[in-house]
């Protein structure tokens, strides 16, 4: 019954699942509802807390990196690309790579975004 109802529905949390079962008079915890669906190759995930980026957004984006195309390498020497460090807890060391700007921009010129 677990495996049927997050199939129908990914989006079925563990407490739906518990107050299903209590229904049926059945008692499991949250815990048991994870395992279950665990062992049975099914992965829990987050659903995404923030909107993707906007047409308008990407536009403003690829147009500040059409104009700061050729600027020099030394103007970016300080500079990080703050979409490539991962999110991290407070207090939490961040781990993971911080490329430089001018280094992930060599393909954003030919970009053609088109909006609605």
């Amino acid at each position: 019954m677990i495996t049927r109802t997050v199939s129908k529905n990914p989006r079925t949390t563990r407490g739906d699942l518990v107050n299903d079962l209590q229904r049926a008079e059945t008692k499991v915890t949250k815990a048991t509802i994870s395992n279950t669906l665990r062992r049975q190759g099914l992965k829990s995930c987050s659903a995404r807390r923030v909107p993707l980026l906007k047409p308008v957004h990407v536009q403003a984006r690829l147009k500040f990196a059409r104009e700061h195309l050729d600027d020099p390498e030394e103007d970016w020497e300080n500079a990080i690309c703050m979409t490539m460090i991962p999110n991290t807890a407070p207090g939490q060391r961040r781990s993971g790579s911080v490329r430089s700007i001018s280094r992930s921009w060599s393909g954003l010129a030919s970009l053609q975004i088109s909006t609605p």
